[in-house]
């Protein structure tokens, strides 16, 4: 028995995109972006206002001077959520859980974070904000009918211990982390990868969160014309090093099953 991708050609169960700001949301920002709701009903036509809860957040949060946020989505018939997007503390985050390619999957992210940025410049405007993190949140799930050894899906690496091959634990968990140096930044990474049965299945699941926290000197302005450009091309430098993370983790039939490698 071996672990397969939950989709034909990739393994993205989920992703998150954020921006973390340099201030916290008042709730009069708050309110501002949620009476905007129409500037973005086209992709995410729910909205609320919810507690914000800054274990979901994938930024370093700065304390809120409001402990709400507000939240937008596009949901399925089930109420599951299609695309999100959720303001709060001084996190801007849009998340997916339908996942096609990079480059369609990031636009529209992309494009909601803009949008969001414009609002919030109108609010903050007897001040300069600017982007202090750029984050990316990538969840890849393996699927397997029955019991499946940790080599059928992971090669030996940096990030999960020897003893997890040597035992050949049906179920297990790794969680580490690292920093990268960066000339503008340092990038903080998370790895968390384990087995646990899910309904009739066990799946394998990794989930790599990346954090590139600006230097002070390299803070971009939030209302600045080259503020989305500059965030795009380090969101474009987190999902090349999350593709090398995932690739160097999987076994190789794994890695060209999702297309990693040739």
């Amino acid at each position: 028995m071996t672990f397969v991708p939950i989709n034909e050609d990739h393994a993205v169960a989920a992703c998150s995109f954020a921006i973390g700001l340099d201030t916290s949301f008042n709730a009069a920002a708050l309110n501002h972006i949620l009476s905007q709701s129409d500037t973005w009903s086209d992709l995410l036509p729910a909205r609320a206002v919810v507690d914000m809860e800054p274990e979901e957040s994938i930024v370093p949060l700065m304390p809120g001077v409001s402990s709400k946020a507000v939240h937008f989505a596009n949901l399925r018939p089930d109420g599951s959520q299609v695309w999100f997007m959720r303001c709060g503390f001084n996190e801007v985050l849009v998340g997916a859980t339908r996942y096609t390619r990079w480059q369609k999957t990031w636009d529209v992210a992309k494009s909601l974070i803009a949008r969001v940025a414009t609002q919030a410049t109108d609010v903050f405007a007897q001040r300069e904000v600017h982007v202090a993190t750029v984050a990316l949140q990538v969840v890849d799930k393996f699927y397997s009918d029955g019991p499946a050894a940790i080599g059928s899906a992971l090669c030996r690496s940096e990030w999960v211990g020897d003893r997890f091959f040597s035992a050949n634990s049906r179920y297990w968990h790794s969680h580490t982390g690292w920093f990268d140096e960066h000339a503008t930044g340092e990038v903080l990474s998370h790895l968390n990868c384990g087995v646990a049965r899910e309904g009739e299945r066990d799946v394998l699941t990794l989930t790599h969160a990346q954090q590139f926290r600006l230097k002070e000197g390299s803070l971009v302005s939030l209302s600045g014309e080259k503020m989305i450009s500059r965030v795009d091309e380090i969101m474009t430098k987190l999902h090349v090093n999350n593709k090398a993370v995932v690739k160097a983790q999987l076994s190789a039939d794994l890695s060209k099953r999702i297309g990693l490698m040739e």
